[in-house]
């Protein structure tokens, strides 16, 4: 299928057999193990006789822990898109907008409004300085005083109205929200710990037997975690299975097969090193108690 994104394939050369105590002679051959990184396009089959390496643990059990977890999760996503979708979402969040617009084109008028009043009363008052006598001009100036006080009171009123109308409809919004957020900030918690939970399923060997878990594995790196797919490449699974078997290691090639993806740059048949962010963490402990020559 061309409209298929390829994967990377992996060989796994490697040396098995037995000592054989009656001639003294080592009964070892060379051998291969193959595997592919991830899961397999949707739709491609494979039957028993293809004997490619096993994943580490099989999150899809129809039983397991995984499956359940997910299908938490996708409640979670469907509630959340419920609320995302929901046509009241839109109408409130319209209606604050045009509530801010209306309150600010108000505040704005009423702010020059008063400058020119204010101007207006300066002016008066500069005019009839030198007509007025002394007492006409004292309650001319009262007056003017009470109107600048009137109009105050009216901004003060204005601006309680338009705040409360404001929170009216930024409490509108944020009742729905805050409903989004706490669903999101559940699923992501959610998330966290069955990925965690995940990890912890994944023990990897190495050459000397010693076992240890995705966790630690990454512990010192940028992330601080795995990042999700850490332990489904091929590499991983090729050493797993070969110590397992008790098979010993001989060369390893890993190479990409079919249609290149659009966000790296992977194509048909060229051969590619493991990767560093999933894969290097995990070799490094693999690879304990194995002859490996220097890296390039």
């Amino acid at each position: 299928n061309d409209d298929t994104v390829g994967k990377m394939m992996g060989v796994l050369v490697v040396r098995y057999g037995h000592h054989n105590e009656k001639n003294n002679n080592q009964q070892q051959q060379l051998g291969y193990l193959k595997a592919y990184s991830g899961t397999l396009p949707t739709g491609t089959a494979l039957s028993s006789e293809d004997e490619f390496c096993p994943s580490l643990y099989n999150r899809f059990g129809q039983d397991g822990f995984y499956k359940r977890g997910e299908e938490d999760l996708n409640e979670l996503t469907r509630l959340i898109e419920q609320i995302e979708q929901n046509p009241e979402r839109k109408t409130r969040r319209d209606h604050l907008t045009s509530v801010e617009e209306s309150c600010n084109e108000r505040w704005s008028a009423a702010k020059t409004n008063g400058k020119m009043m204010q101007k207006e009363r300066r002016s008066i008052r500069k005019q009839q300085k030198t007509i007025l006598d002394e007492n006409e001009y004292d309650a001319l100036d009262e007056r003017l005083k009470q109107e600048g006080a009137a109009i105050q009171r009216e901004m003060k009123q204005l601006k309680s109205q338009i705040n409360q109308e404001t929170q009216d409809a930024q409490n509108a919004v944020q009742e729905m929200e805050h409903s989004l957020k706490d669903l999101k900030d559940t699923r992501r918690g959610k998330s966290r710990e069955l990925q965690d939970q995940l990890f912890n399923q994944y023990n990897f060997l190495n050459a000397n037997g010693e076992k240890q878990s995705l966790l630690p594995m990454f512990a010192n790196t940028p992330l601080g975690r795995p990042p999700s797919g850490a332990g489904d490449c091929a590499a991983p699974k090729l050493f797993q299975h070969a110590f397992r078997k008790g098979y010993e290691p001989i060369a390893l090639a890993e190479f990409w097969w079919g249609t290149s993806p659009t966000n790296e740059v992977r194509r048909h048949n060229l051969y590619y090193p493991a990767c560093r962010g999933k894969c290097l963490p995990i070799l490094e402990h693999m690879l304990q108690g194995v002859d490996v020559e220097s890296n390039p």
